[in-house]
């Protein structure tokens, strides 16, 4: 059978769009032991923003259950958001 090789990359958006789909959102432990740095790290503005804006707990991090009925919008943003931090991410892998 073959084998595919899924990016670091693909791998943190891979996350964000199951975790958030959970109501307590993604496990801030298991995050941090794989990738290394906290969810804030990838996608802190959107998580910041949408938190104001009375639809995200950060303790968690999760959306609430308003903020869950624009769960795509919201993975839109995480998403747009990753590909600015992620860089920084490379940088400091090196």
């Amino acid at each position: 059978p073959e084998e595919e090789r899924i990016s670091t990359r693909d791998l943190v958006a891979e996350s964000a769009i199951m975790g958030f789909r959970l109501r307590d959102g993604i496990p801030v432990d298991v995050f941090e032991r794989r990738f290394g740095v906290p969810v804030g790290f990838f996608y802190g503005k959107t998580l910041d923003a949408w938190r104001d804006r009375g639809l995200a707990v950060l303790e968690r991090p999760a959306l609430n259950p308003a903020g869950l009925l624009l769960l795509d919008r919201f993975l839109v943003e995480c998403l747009s958001e990753l590909g600015s931090t992620y860089p920084r991410y490379e940088e400091r892998r090196r």
